[in-house]
């Protein structure tokens, strides 16, 4: 349930429908940040790749996301990319 209170300018409430995703997880991902996360997406790309992948946008479904939270002190970042399953 939405609230009024729960609206920001400028944000977006999307929903879409269930899909598969490969992910990878980065420790400490904003330390050499511009090296640690596209190399994240090369390597996850790279290993989807070997498994037949092929890149398809379809509607509705985010292509990639990136999730930041901390475990124990410690910064952490999933990527997840879609897998056409």
């Amino acid at each position: 349930m939405e609230y009024e209170s729960d609206r920001k300018p400028g944000v977006e409430i999307a929903e879409q429908k269930e899909a598969d995703y490969a992910v990878i997880t980065i420790r400490k991902p904003f330390e050499n940040a511009f090296e640690r996360i596209p190399n994240a997406y090369k390597k996850i790309m790279q290993y989807l790749g070997a498994k037949g992948f092929k890149e398809k946008a379809e509607d509705n479904i985010l292509s990639y996301y990136e999730y930041v939270y901390d475990k124990e002190k410690i910064t952490y970042m999933d990527v997840f990319v879609y897998v056409n399953g």
